[in-house]
C-alpha cells in the first residue's frame, strides 16, 4: 500500500470473524469500484483497484494494549475488473482535483443505488435480467466496455449500452438509435448531425464485431471509442440532471419511452396536466 497513488479506507464497527471477512472486504471493494465508475462520470480514466485488506480488531494509536488481549488479524481479497480508458490504456495517469472527486461523490449520492451483497451477484449466471431498469443495464454494459482493452469489443459494449437505454424495438436499429441519441443530447441541427454520424459509426463497428466480420479501418477505432465513451457519459449525466426522465429509464415504461422519443424528435410539446 505504501507505493499506491491513492488509498481507500474505512473504519467501522462490524461483527467480523473467520466466516465473513471475505464477504465484508469484497462488498467494500465493490463499493469502491462503483465510486471509480462515478469518477468516470466526471472524466475518462483507467483508475482501478488492486488488493483490498481487512484488519480486525482495529486498535487506535496509543491504545496498543487492550485487555483481554485479542490478536490483530489481517486478510486480503480482490475483485477482478481491469478498467481501461476509452483508448484501451491500463496505466495512463489522470489527475482528479478535490472538487472533481466531490462531484463524483454527489453522483453516488444522487443515484441512491442499492447494491446486492457480493455473494449474491457473484453466483448469478448474468446480471442482465428481465425487469432490470434501462439505466442499470446501461451501467452494467458500460462497466463491461470499460474493462476491455480490445477497442472493437469495447465499442461493441458501448453500443450495447446505448441500445439498452434507447431502443424500444428491433426495427431500423442503426438509424433509430443514432437519431434518438442525437436529439437526446443536442438542440441544434449541426450538433445533431454530428452526433448522428458518430453513433452510426459506433453501430457499424458493433455490427462487424457481433457478426464476426473483420474491421477494415482499424486506424479509426481509437477516435470512435473516445466518441462512444463521451456520448455515453453525456447520456448518463443528462439522466442525472433530469429526474423527470426516471419514469422512462428507471421504471421500464417501454411504451412511454417510445412516445417520449417520438414527441422529442417531432418537436411535439407534451400537454401539461390541468
Amino acid at each position: 500500500m505504501s507505493t499506491a497513488k491513492a488509498v481507500f479506507y474505512a473504519i467501522d464497527k462490524l461483527d467480523i470473524d473467520d466466516t465473513n471477512h471475505d464477504e465484508i472486504v469484497s462488498n467494500y471493494l465493490v463499493a469502491c469500484k462503483m465510486f471509480l465508475n462515478d469518477m468516470w462520470l466526471v472524466k475518462d480514466h483507467c483508475a482501478d483497484l488492486m488488493l483490498g485488506f481487512i484488519e480486525y480488531p482495529h486498535v487506535e494509536a496509543g491504545l496498543e494494549l487492550i485487555l483481554p488481549y485479542i490478536p490483530i488479524t489481517t486478510h486480503s481479497n480482490f475483485v477482478t475488473s481491469g478498467f481501461t480508458d476509452s483508448s484501451g490504456n491500463h496505466h495512463k495517469t489522470v489527475q482528479f482535483t478535490k472538487a472533481e472527486l466531490q462531484r463524483a461523490k454527489k453522483f453516488q449520492d444522487l443515484d441512491n443505488r442499492t447494491r446486492l451483497p457480493f455473494s449474491e451477484t457473484s453466483i448469478k449466471p448474468t446480471l442482465l435480467e428481465k425487469g432490470m431498469p434501462r439505466v442499470t443495464l446501461g451501467s452494467i454494459l458500460t462497466l463491461t466496455a470499460r474493462t476491455q482493452n480490445d477497442l472493437g469489443l469495447k465499442i461493441s459494449h458501448y453500443c450495447s449500452a446505448l441500445e439498452s437505454l434507447f431502443t424500444t424495438d428491433n426495427m431500423e436499429l442503426s438509424h433509430k438509435l443514432s437519431e434518438r441519441v442525437a436529439y437526446f443530447l443536442a438542440s441544434t441541427p449541426n450538433k445533431r448531425r454530428e452526433l448522428y454520424r458518430q453513433t452510426k459509426n459506433i453501430y457499424a463497428v458493433r455490427s462487424k464485431v457481433v457478426h464476426g466480420s473483420a474491421i477494415s479501418k482499424v486506424g479509426n477505432l481509437s477516435t470512435i471509442s473516445k466518441q462512444a465513451d463521451t456520448i455515453l457519459r453525456r447520456v448518463f449525466l443528462n439522466l442525472y440532471r433530469k429526474p423527470a426522465l426516471d419514469k422512462y429509464f428507471r421504471k421500464n415504461d417501454t411504451e412511454g419511452l417510445e412516445k417520449y422519443m417520438t414527441y422529442m424528435i417531432l418537436g411535439i410539446k407534451k400537454k401539461k396536466s390541468a
